[in-house]
């Protein structure tokens, strides 16, 4: 998505009901927001190649589309902020959403003073991811089971030599693993190295993270292995042995 300067928060909405999205747009319409409203699909991403957006709002369901799967498509982009809309009451579009790499959910119906709240929590880590900052140490790399992962520019290569791209918050929540292997961390911790300690939002959004970073790491090898595993009420354990090494400007070298 284009790079462009923009002192507002730029927040686009996905949704086909014209009286919800009127008043999605009026909640919304503050100072330091520019709203966007569409009701398609494509008309989303007509805006999304030409602005650059910091929060996208999903309607679950909409004419030409799946909100669920734009929602995917966005995160394989971008680390840009996404809350779901739903107003279904199964559990499993959240669950989905979560999955699929959206921040948060809200469900329809709901009061403006808890949307501008989810908003609010969702840009400020978009801000925070935006502005963080890389390990002083510009070469140091770790390496477990074959991957490797410079730390400093979150750049992971599987055993065989491929980058595997991942989000921001993918990367981090990743390196927050490697630099503390065999270790079991809770959710406020991997929460707070990715976002910050100012977080405030849905614990449970790390299992979406979690379960992307896990589907990864099974598409990039001939042998899957779990190295990330779920610890029952506590949070999670990375199995793997990691060792560090120091590189010069470049990635690590493959055979």
């Amino acid at each position: 998505m284009p790079t462009k300067a923009n002192t507002k928060h730029q927040i686009l909405i996905l949704e086909d009901d014209p009286a919800a999205l009127s008043e999605l747009c009026e909640t919304l319409d503050l100072p330091d927001y520019q709203v966007y409203g569409v009701d398609t699909v494509g008309d989303l991403w007509k805006i999304a190649n030409e602005e650059e957006i910091n929060l996208f709002l999903l309607d679950v369901v909409v004419p030409d589309g799946d909100g669920l799967e734009t929602a995917k498509q966005i995160r394989q982009e971008s680390d840009v902020g996404i809350i779901i809309i739903t107003g279904r009451g199964d559990d499993i579009d959240r669950v989905m959403g979560l999955e699929f790499g959206a921040d948060d959910y809200i469900v329809k119906p709901f009061f403006p003073r808890e949307l501008l709240a989810r908003v609010k929590n969702v840009l400020r880590r978009v801000g925070d991811t935006h502005f963080q900052q890389g390990l002083a140490d510009a070469d140091h790399v770790i390496t477990f089971e074959g991957w490797h992962l410079n730390v400093q520019t979150l750049s992971l290569f599987a055993p065989n030599g491929t980058e595997v791209p991942l989000t921001n918050s993918e990367a981090s929540l990743l390196k927050a693993f490697v630099i503390s292997p065999r270790r079991v961390l809770s959710r406020d911790h991997l929460l707070n190295a990715i976002y910050g300690s100012n977080w405030v939002g849905y614990d449970r959004s790390i299992d979406g993270l979690v379960s992307r970073l896990r589907k990864k790491f099974a598409s990039h090898s001939d042998e899957p292995k779990t190295f990330i595993k779920s610890m029952r009420g506590t949070g999670y354990l990375f199995t793997a042995k990691a060792t560090s090494s120091q590189r010069k400007h470049q990635p690590p070298a493959f055979e």
